[in-house]
């Protein structure tokens, strides 16, 4: 069970043991940092209730934020309520999976808390949040709580080795801080950012050798996403951690500046010149 998903051992310790005495609470309260897969091992709970007949069963419903608002409106409470009070469709149980709970509007939380206090015969709530300190107390008092950590790096770089077949684990992981999601994504980016070369900038020796390497950087590819550019200084760094690590403390001043002028719309080119040149004399 959880075979296939990484990191929170503990987490699979407590429900491993609840399902298969079949214990398992009526309300779950899967809380930790973004990333960290608390969305896969509550689609697995529902799973290994379900028996797993089906990889998209009727009886496991899925409740996100509204797109517009980014809450859980009280009508969609409602609706769940609703929903709730019905048999299963096919199943033994029907299952909820909340995301985001801490995005419900305290009206929202209120019209749920009754049924969570007594949940409807075969049913289950999972309740997902990075942020438990936001939920009512109320609600968080119905719930038992399954607290979730950052992915350990070791095992977050195997996990990417493997998956992608890169020898950029190690790198990958630590970039990610603990987020199989984000390292996810940084691997799957990892061709774009492999074609920016920070070797040869950081070895630049003239402004003109540094604006040839950095030529690529025009309009409209110079119109950089917020992800982008985050995912650029942290390369930077990593850069400088591994590679002159006696000058990160003067890097990290440098970065806050760069950031400062994008924030005041100067294109990423100069901001970026600016940077290589400041430090390399600094």
């Amino acid at each position: 069970m959880f075979s296939t998903l990484i990191g929170n051992d503990k987490a699979k310790e407590i429900l491993s043991r609840l399902l298969a005495k079949q214990t398992l609470p009526h309300v779950l309260l899967l809380h930790g940092p973004d990333g960290v897969g608390k969305g896969h091992f509550a689609y697995e709970i529902a799973q290994t209730l379900m028996g797993r007949t089906k990889k998209e069963h009727p009886d496991i419903h899925l409740i996100l934020p509204d797109p517009k608002s980014d809450q859980h409106p009280v009508a969609h409470m409602r609706q769940l309520i609703q929903e709730a009070g019905l048999p299963p469709f096919e199943a033994p149980v029907k299952i909820f999976i909340i995301h985001d709970a801490e995005k419900m509007l305290p009206a929202s939380s209120n019209t749920l808390l009754k049924t969570l206090e007594e949940p409807p015969p075969r049913t289950h709530f999972i309740l997902l949040t990075s942020q438990p300190e936001l939920l009512l107390p109320t609600i968080v008092s119905r719930c038992c709580k399954i607290p979730f950590f950052p992915i350990p790096d070791d095992e977050l770089a195997n996990f990417i080795m493997q998956k992608f077949h890169t020898q950029d684990g190690r790198k990958i992981a630590l970039l990610a801080q603990g987020s199989a999601a984000q390292a996810v994504r940084r691997a799957s980016r990892a061709s774009e950012a492999s074609n920016f070369p920070l070797d040869e900038l950081f070895r630049a020796k003239t402004y003109t050798e540094l604006h040839e390497q950095l030529g690529h950087l025009n309009e409209p590819s110079d119109e950089a996403s917020q992800e982008e550019i985050d995912q650029l200084f942290e390369e930077i760094l990593y850069w400088i951690r591994e590679h002159d690590p006696l000058h990160l403390d003067r890097a990290v001043p440098l970065i806050a500046e760069s950031r400062q002028a994008l924030h005041h719309h100067v294109k990423l080119k100069n901001v970026l010149e600016h940077f290589f040149v400041t430090f390399a004399h600094s």
